[in-house]
């Protein structure tokens, strides 16, 4: 055990094994960030919390130096995701809470919602189906907190191509858009 001053004006207290930041210890940035939690061969790696400069919190699993597996990151504007990390990005399954009280449960891909999800707003409605750069795209399911849903197809998060609407009452209605706006044949 021992603590070491960079030249930079870093930091480092905790573990060394053969001269090298090793198990664990407390990693103090010139910039105000800090890190605590384990190292191997001088890089964060194993499990660690991680107190960025602007408030913002990492608490989960490091590979070589980077945000990787599982872990839980917080916000400074009240958002929090819960889930798999690669590469210091949300990558895999996870789950974002909104500060406003939305949240996404599904897949992520270099910090985007894309692949399979469900988008569930604080009002009531309900999106579930495919995702593509964040945005509704694909098949999915939109539900309307008054229970009428739509089941269609989506692009940009907009109603495209053919869809079936039910209503309160139960009925159904098939009907198709594009760019959002009903097609209505003359």
């Amino acid at each position: 055990k021992g603590t070491f001053f960079y030249e930079d004006g870093d930091k480092y207290t905790g573990d060394f094994v053969n001269n090298a930041v090793q198990g664990t210890g407390i990693y103090n940035f010139k910039t105000g960030d800090k890190y605590e939690g384990t190292f191997k061969q001088n890089m964060l790696d194993g499990y660690g919390i991680y107190y960025f400069k602007n408030g913002d919190r990492y608490e989960g699993e490091y590979l070589a130096g980077k945000r990787s597996g599982k872990g839980k990151y917080y916000f400074t504007d009240g958002k929090v995701y819960t889930g798999t990390f690669l590469n210091n990005m949300k990558h895999g399954s996870g789950t974002m809470k909104g500060a406003n009280g939305d949240k996404y449960i599904g897949e992520f891909r270099n910090n985007i919602r894309t692949g399979k999800g469900a988008m569930i707003f604080i009002n009531g409605d309900k999106y579930e189906g495919d995702f593509v750069n964040g945005q509704f795209e694909g098949k999915g399911i939109y539900s309307w907190a008054n229970g009428e849903k739509y089941d269609g197809t989506w692009k940009n998060s907009l109603r495209d191509g053919e869809g079936k609407f039910t209503y309160t009452d139960g009925k159904t209605e098939v009907k198709k858009y594009l760019n959002g706006e009903e097609v209505v044949k003359k």
